[in-house]
């Protein structure tokens, strides 16, 4: 798997769990919290913590922000990421920027 797919599909996985919020489920409800904070739970083992249940605790920001830590001149990556940022606001709908820290 290439790189830009990898980081595509963290992306996406980001998106989703930013979409959804972080409120879940409480853990004893779920059978499968793995290494998840008690808060967490991941029912269905995809190693991403699981959206709420109520739909009416779920989020839905009009901005994304993704952002990148480089360990380098973060001016190196100010327009590495243009393409996944491109793909997130494609998969979301919504617009994503990019933070550059």
């Amino acid at each position: 798997m290439t790189l830009h797919r990898q980081l595509s599909a963290a992306g996406v996985g980001l998106a989703a769990l930013l979409l959804v919020g972080v409120t879940p489920v409480v853990a004893q409800d779920s059978p499968s919290r793995g290494d998840l904070d008690d808060t967490f739970c991941d029912a269905d083992g995809d190693l991403v913590a699981d959206a709420p249940i109520d739909p009416s605790e779920w989020r839905d920001p009009s901005t994304l922000v993704f952002a990148y830590t480089p360990v380098e001149d973060p001016a190196v990556y100010s327009n590495i990421f243009s393409d996944l940022i491109d793909y997130l606001g494609e998969c979301t709908g919504h617009d994503v920027v990019y933070f550059n820290v």
